[in-house]
């Protein structure tokens, strides 16, 4: 026991923590020197005071507080740590940027005052889109909108010279082709632009070539520069012609069957969700005549309540487009009068960030009404969108004190000269939404790719999730299927003994006697036992007594015995299972229903849900032996099934059958233990066999001086003397993600902790340790064990119907006989 004396005589030895533990704890990874730090917060705490906890650990100068950028480990920015999980990596560094911006946690605690609406700090508008003149929107953006394509969608960008985007997408194929052009203006006024090709998601599409596209459509500009529909009929063309579509699914019939709401939990592709995106974001802009960019920072703001905010009206929307400091107050681009569009100038013209002149060709104007010149905003666009800006948390304009906070992102798209970031600033749309739509969140399956949304009351649908070929739980997102078990607690296991008294019963006659099962291959009635009793096959009565069999005598003390050994059904329930026949169906949802409830009968010590349990299992064999035929007996059956699933879907029900009624209630009356002792696993670095598991103590220093001591006993059992021992006053601890662990508060219970021997010592990536040939010699003997116990349980399955064995001076023959019985019974199983 270490020497170390307490501060405190009265504090406990060990470390004691609340139960369930609500703290939150984040591995910190500073991506400048990669140094990691570990913090522990309450939930309570707001974004702002974690920053400065986080620069008071990392020792920081206070003055970069506005330049921090925190992400997560999927490279989402956060401004808030709502939504943020336990034992979570975060990634910190230091932008070019300052962010002027509050953090999300102030916004909602800061009313802000509606300000007078100034007609003046707004661009001028034309009266009617016919008077703008400009030839690049009457030709290359005006005619989509009026007649728009099949897998084409337009987006304008809120910029001049003018700009738009083509999305050529299909929900049955993962990836999508964007199409950029920008008008070129000029002295004569003619139609003049560039274009750019930006693929996504085509790992899978290796055809996808963008010199390929590019060549098509420089072509058929140079036959014609205004006939865009036949520019984007080529690109479509080609996009469909050499890219990847899904396999196609219609789903699980069964699962859809008995879980009619299914359908409302049906994955998305990417696709998809882009293009509601944009419907409800167009729908919003026209419904308060406002800008796209502005509607979307609207619609995040809601957390995408299309719906709320279609059926307010202006008026009620005025408050929320006010404090957001509207740039415009039209949703149509083609009204406003840009100053560079109707002032054509062949003077220089100053960019307001690097203070040097440039020809308006080279300049942008943004819908506030200031300019840039090309080479800062693509710098400053990149930056921005490194730092997890352009959606959600949108990119302002470069000018202070400016009221544009949402430049859209075709201008943003479009300035940048690396495809990529066009490619990232999509995938941080998807990841925001996905972060603040509740119940919303990515297939676990990796390399999937599809998106499940908005599922908020997981009782309301099916337990399962039927995604491409694979499946998942709805409730705990880990593969397979695991309902009526709980998440924390599912196992998978085959129902055996119950069949096997069935197989018995239909298949063999128990002799009165000594209760051994017996099978007749041919021949009479008249059966002779090894242990020389006569009793006749079909009534199991005594031979020489009986003179009329009466079949349903057979095997009946057998059915009283199954009854009297309590093994959780219901006579009522056991009598017609007996009776009934083999499940002709093969499917495999109903099957693992049947055999999941029958387990959770036979081990559950909650009887006040058996009867909808026996019910739910004789509605199953039901639907199963009717081999899906629509009729209206199946129609009926179905509907009960139904019914019964829904009841047993409730999460009362669902913890009563995992755990207990007196479990459930300690969780109704909030009696459950509340304090439990921390404990941990401690490992060497780099490898992820534990050694030891230590209790945590209060003082951080005992908790390494016991380590130590506990190490260093292990390197003098393997004789290391020439090895160097743990000292407490040197050891670092980690946890699995590298974060170093400086206070006792600081661990999660029951988590593996890698100890490194000094500072000197770099922190290694665990892995499981490869087996020495001793223990693999050792693992075949526990292996070899375990198929001989198995063996002999398989063996011993039929002497549960009977307590002695009566046949002491045969045993060979009888057991001869059970096997033969037990293979017999297993290919009956695989027929």
């Amino acid at each position: 026991m270490s020497n170390y004396s307490h501060s405190n005589k009265n504090e406990e030895l060990y470390l004691s923590i609340p139960s369930p533990d609500n703290r939150k704890r984040f591995t910190i990874i500073n991506e400048i020197n990669k140094q990691s730090i570990v913090l522990m917060i309450s939930n309570e705490l707001k974004f702002s005071p974690f920053l400065g906890l986080v620069i008071n650990r990392f020792q920081l100068d206070s003055n970069t507080r506005k330049k921090i950028i925190v992400k997560t480990d999927c490279g989402r920015r956060i401004k808030t740590l709502e939504g943020t999980f336990n034992n979570q990596i975060l990634y910190i560094s230091i932008s070019d940027l300052i962010d002027e911006d509050y953090d999300e946690d102030d916004k909602k605690s800061v009313s802000i005052s509606p300000q007078v609406e100034e007609k003046e700090k707004y661009l001028p508008l034309f009266k009617e889109q016919k008077d703008n003149k400009n030839l690049f929107f009457k030709t290359i953006i005006k005619p989509i909108i009026k007649g728009p394509m099949e897998n084409v969608r337009v987006i304008i960008g809120e910029s001049y010279p003018y700009r738009c985007k083509f999305l050529i997408s299909n929900p049955s194929i993962r990836s999508r082709v964007n199409i950029y052009f920008t008008e070129i203006p000029n002295e004569n006024r003619e139609l003049d632009y560039s274009f750019k090709v930006v693929f996504a998601n085509n790992s899978r599409c290796p055809k996808l070539i963008v010199s390929e596209l590019e060549e098509l459509i420089r072509t058929k500009i140079n036959i014609s520069k205004t006939n865009i529909r036949s520019i984007l009929f080529v690109a479509t063309q080609y996009y469909r012609d050499n890219s990847f579509f899904y396999a196609s699914y219609s789903g699980e019939k069964t699962t859809e069957l008995l879980f009619p709401d299914l359908k409302h939990g049906q994955t998305i592709s990417e696709n998809q969700l882009l293009l509601k995106i944009y419907n409800e974001v167009e729908q919003v802009s026209k419904h308060n005549n406002i800008p796209e960019s502005l509607a979307k920072k609207l619609l995040f703001i809601n957390s995408f309540d299309t719906k709320s905010l279609l059926n307010n009206d202006k008026e009620s929307n005025h408050s929320s487009l006010i404090s957001l400091n509207p740039s415009h107050r039209t949703c149509q681009i083609s009204l406003i009068k840009f100053n560079n569009l109707m002032k054509k100038s062949s003077q220089d013209q100053e960019c307001s960030i690097c203070y040097c002149d440039y020809s308006q060709n080279e300049m942008v104007e943004l819908i506030c009404g200031h300019k840039f010149c090309n080479n800062c905003l693509n710098f400053y666009f990149k930056e921005s969108i490194n730092n997890g800006n352009g959606n959600k948390m949108s990119i302002s304009c470069p000018t202070t004190d400016c009221q544009n906070k949402c430049i859209d992102e075709v201008t943003i798209e479009t300035m940048v000269q690396d495809s990529s970031f066009s490619k990232l600033n999509t995938k941080n749309l998807i990841r925001d939404y996905i972060f603040h739509v509740p119940g919303s969140f990515s297939c676990p399956q990796r390399g999937c790719g599809r998106l499940l949304l908005g599922i908020t009351s997981t009782s309301k649908y099916a337990p399962y999730v039927h995604c491409y070929g694979h499946n998942f739980c709805i409730f705990c997102k880990k593969s397979g299927y695991h309902w009526p078990y709980s998440c924390v607690n599912f196992q998978h296991k085959i129902v055996d003994d119950l069949y096997s008294y069935k197989w018995i019963l239909e298949n063999t006659t128990v002799c009165p006697k000594c209760e051994i099962p017996v099978q007749r291959t041919m021949g009479c009635s008249h059966i002779t036992c090894k242990c020389s009793f006569e009793f006749c096959y079909i009534c199991s009565s005594n031979w020489r007594e009986h003179s009329i069999c009466q079949s349903a005598k057979r095997n009946l003390r057998v059915i009283n015995d199954i009854k009297k050994k309590n093994v959780g059904f219901s006579d009522k329930f056991l009598d017609g299972f007996f009776a009934s026949k083999k499940i002709k169906s093969n499917d495999p949802i109903i099957l693992y229903l049947i055999n999941s409830f029958f387990n959770l009968l036979s081990e559950s010590s909650d009887k006040s849900n058996q009867s909808l349990l026996e019910e739910s299992i004789i509605l199953l064999r039901n639907l199963a032996d009717m081999n899906l035929k629509h009729t209206s007996k199946f129609d009926f059956t179905v509907s009960s099934c139904q019914n019964m699933l829904k009841k047993l879907l409730r999460p009362d029900i669902t913890l009563k059958l995992n755990f207990g009624s007196n479990y459930f209630d300690l969780i109704k009356t909030n009696n459950i233990q509340k304090v439990i002792s921390l404990s941990a696993n401690i490992c060497m670095n780099g490898v992820k066999k534990s050694v030891a598991k230590l209790f945590v103590n209060t003082q951080f220093f005992d908790f390494k001086q016991e380590i130590s001591n506990h190490l260093n006993k292990i390197i003098k059992c393997n004789n290391g003397t020439d090895i160097e021992l743990y000292d407490p006053k040197k050891i670092r601890i980690f946890n699995q993600h590298g974060g170093q662990i400086k206070n006792s508060q600081e661990i999660l219970d029951g988590e593996a902790l890698f100890i490194t021997k000094s500072a000197n010592e770099q922190f290694i990536e665990p892995e499981i340790p490869a087996l020495t040939p001793e223990e693999i010699e050792k693992a075949n003997q526990d292996n070899e064990e375990d198929v001989k116990l198995s063996y002999n349980n398989t063996i011993n399955l039929f002497k549960k119907l009977h307590q002695k064995d009566k046949r002491k001076n045969d045993k060979l023959k009888i057991l001869e006989n059970e096997v033969n019985q037990l293979k017999l019974q297993q290919q009956l199983k695989i027929d």
